[in-house]
């Protein structure tokens, strides 16, 4: 679903016909007190669930995609030869493995939230980079587009740093491999 359906919708629902929350805008965070959090928190939370909602699709039909190859490879077979209940086979072996892309698609994910943010701030009236951007197309504000993607350019690579520098945590293969990379000899110089 795109987001800015979502948002529309829950903005139908959860402010026009229940009141719950705020339709537009945002506070300070500066603001005093536990009511000024609250109310920093009210009007974040329809943006957050409406960016949650619209990726959460992808993500779930990604996971299923994984789990479902992962569960034909040779090693799942053998487990189910040597007589390891279904159970364990799902959460010890085969989880671990089919969460690897998972992992990944999130990580850059989060790079690339603050682009895709443009549409849910631009219905929630929210101020944040995705709103600038929009308001520098309007006005043709060059200078400030390219700062903006910029912006979301290092955000990008930073996530991609941050799944590369985490993804050993997660694979015990790329451990061994970058330990076996570190062990080969540097070849020798040419006389």
């Amino acid at each position: 679903m795109p987001g800015f359906w979502v948002g529309m919708l829950l903005i139908a629902v959860f402010s026009v016909e229940l009141g719950w929350f705020p339709s537009y805008g945002a506070v300070a965070i500066t603001a005093d007190g536990a009511a000024g959090w609250l109310e920093v928190a009210q009007r974040l939370v329809l943006p957050v669930v409406t960016l949650t909602l619209a990726s959460l699709g992808s993500i779930f039909l990604l996971a299923r995609a994984s789990m479902t190859s992962v569960l034909d490879e040779p090693f799942i077979r053998l487990a189910r030869c040597t007589g390891v209940g279904e159970a364990r086979i799902a959460m010890r072996h085969a989880l671990r493995t089919a969460l690897l892309p998972v992992y990944t698609h999130l990580t850059l994910a989060v790079g690339t939230l603050v682009s895709g943010a443009v549409v849910v701030e631009t219905v929630f009236a929210y101020p944040g980079i995705g709103r600038l951007i929009y308001e520098a197309v309007i006005a043709r504000d060059y200078p400030l587009l390219q700062g903006a993607f910029l912006v979301v350019t290092v955000g990008v690579v930073a996530a991609n740093a941050l799944a590369d520098a985490t993804y050993p945590l997660l694979d015990p293969r790329v451990r061994r491999c970058a330990a076996a990379s570190d062990r080969t000899p540097a070849p020798e110089a040419a006389r």
